[in-house]
C-alpha cells in the first residue's frame, strides 16, 4: 500500500515477479510521495521484477516524477528490474527505480526498459544520497532535454556502477553517469562514446573512474576495487550481481497492483 505504515516496513522478495497477467500488463502508480516517502527496506533477494509499466507521476517540489518509487528515504537492494516502459511524453522526469533518492540504492540492476519524459535516467532522476554496486544495461532513454544512464542530478555518492544505456532520441544533454554533479562519483565505468558526466567530463579520469570500449567493459581488469568475491561476477559480459545468479531460471509469478501484496514477505 501507499500508507505511511506500509511504506515504513521491511520487505523481501520470495520469487520473481511479472507485471503481466493473462497476456496484459499491469500498470502501477509510483510508490510513495514527498509527504509519505518509502522509508523501509525492499530486499529483492536477487529476484527480478519484469514488465514494469509506470505511466503516471507524483509531484515532488513542483516537479513530476515517474518511477517505481517516487521518493525513497529507505533502502532498495539486491533487485533486478526489467521494465517495459516508464513515463510518457507529457511527464517531466522519469527513471526506472526512483524519482528522488534520499536513501540507499545498492546492488540494483536495470536490464531493460524504454524511459520517456523530458528528462530520463536509468536508476534515479535525482540522487541525494547513495547509489552503489549497481548497473544499467539494455535501457533505451527517450528524454528530449536531459538523459543519463544512472541519474540526471547527483548530489550524493555514486560508487562502483556502470552504464550501457542507449538513446532512442537525441536530447539537449546526455551522459552515461550523470548530467549535473555536485557529489562524488568513484570507481565507475561507462562507454567511451558518451560523456561521462556532462557538467564536468574530466570526472571520467578521476577517483578510479574510466570510459571504455564495449569490449573493455567485459573485462574484469577494468573494474579495479570492485568486490568479485562477494558482490560481482563476470563471465564473457559486463559484471553481473552474484545474488541474482542463482535466480536466473526462476518461474515468474504475477505481481499485483499493490507493490507488496504478492511475491514479498514482510519482516
Amino acid at each position: 500500500g501507499n500508507d505511511e505504515e506500509s511504506l515504513s516496513k521491511n520487505y523481501i522478495l520470495v520469487n520473481d515477479i511479472s507485471m503481466q497477467s493473462d497476456g496484459s500488463y499491469i500498470e502501477i502508480d509510483p510508490i510513495g510521495s514527498k509527504e509519505t516517502p518509502f522509508t523501509g527496506t525492499l530486499d529483492g533477494n536477487g529476484y527480478t521484477v519484469s514488465g514494469l509499466i509506470v505511466k503516471s507521476a507524483k509531484t515532488v517540489d513542483g516537479e513530476d516524477y515517474s518511477a517505481l518509487f517516487a521518493v525513497n528515504e529507505g533502502t532498495i537492494k539486491n533487485l533486478i528490474v526489467s521494465a517495459d516502459s516508464v513515463g510518457g511524453s507529457s511527464i517531466a522526469n522519469a527513471a526506472v527505480v526512483v524519482g528522488m533518492n534520499n536513501g540507499t540504492i545498492s546492488q540494483v540492476g536495470v536490464t531493460k526498459g524504454t524511459i520517456t519524459a523530458t528528462n530520463t535516467a536509468g536508476i534515479a532522476v535525482v540522487n541525494n544520497s547513495t547509489i552503489s554496486n549497481s548497473y544499467v544495461s539494455g535501457v533505451s532513454l527517450a528524454g528530449t532535454d536531459k538523459s543519463a544512464g544512472i541519474t540526471i542530478t547527483n548530489n550524493g555518492l555514486i560508487s562502483k556502477v556502470y552504464s550501457k544505456q542507449t538513446f532512442s532520441v537525441t536530447p539537449t544533454s546526455k551522459a552515461a553517469i550523470a548530467i549535473d554533479n555536485t557529489g562524488m562519483v568513484e570507481h565507475s565505468h561507462a562507454l567511451i562514446t558518451v560523456p561521462f558526466v556532462a557538467s564536468d567530463n574530466s570526472i571520467k579520469t578521476q577517483n578510479g573512474n574510466s570510459v571504455k570500449t564495449a569490449s573493455a567493459l567485459n573485462k574484469k581488469a577494468t573494474y579495479t576495487n570492485w568486490d568479485f568475491d562477494n558482490i560481482w561476477y563476470i563471465e564473457n559480459s559486463t559484471p553481473q550481481l552474484q545474488i541474482a545468479k542463482e535466480h536466473e531460471v526462476s518461474t515468474l509469478s504475477t505481481f499485483s497492483v499493490e507493490l507488496f501484496d504478492a511475491g514479498a514477505s514482510c519482516e
